[in-house]
């Protein structure tokens, strides 16, 4: 629900200050929880690409039985398609919205054409400021939550592929 750009021109002086520092605050824990999300991406990016080397290395060292091939293969395939797929849709830069405004988008050719009461110009920019803060709080909203997503599929892709290799091979010694 987008809020009409006039929603917070009656707000009081007392009710604006306390609602600015909430909005930025927000918005600040929503920058650091993107970042931590980034960061935890990155290392399991980091702990992807070790494993799918690991898997290379063995796999091309030939000291491996013909059986072993196409695990190494299936974990090689696993890991890298899922560090493909977290590079894609965390690691890759983003725009995110900045905290402030530019001065442009706020003393715009209205408000300097205006001649009536100029002193009360700066309390009505603070609200359309609170404004524009739930709209860059809105949009960083999505993207914690898009890269949470991704993040968390990716977990699941990097643990599930050992889980299955280890039920085929187990199924297949059994089966043998």
């Amino acid at each position: 629900m987008t809020l009409p750009e006039d929603y917070f021109l009656d707000t009081d002086d007392e009710m604006l200050s306390y609602l600015e520092k909430q909005a930025e605050q927000h918005i600040l824990e929503l920058r650091e929880s993107n970042a931590r999300n980034k960061e935890n991406a990155t290392k399991l990016f980091n702990l992807l690409l070790a494993g799918a080397g690991g898997a290379f290395l063995l796999l091309v060292s030939g000291n491996v039985t013909t059986f072993f091939i196409f695990i190494l293969i299936a974990t090689i395939i696993g890991w890298g398609g899922t560090a493909i797929y977290l590079s894609i849709s965390c690691l890759i830069t983003k725009n995110q919205p900045h905290l402030y405004n530019p001065p442009d988008l706020l003393y715009t050719g209205y408000y300097k054409n205006l001649t009536d009461n100029r002193s009360a110009m700066l309390s009505v920019l603070r609200r359309y400021r609170l404004n524009n803060y739930v709209e860059i709080a809105k949009r960083l909203r999505t993207l914690n939550t898009a890269l949470a997503k991704s993040l968390d599929k990716a977990r699941v892709a990097a643990v599930t592929v050992p889980i299955t290799l280890v039920l085929f091979l187990v199924f297949s010694i059994i089966w043998a």
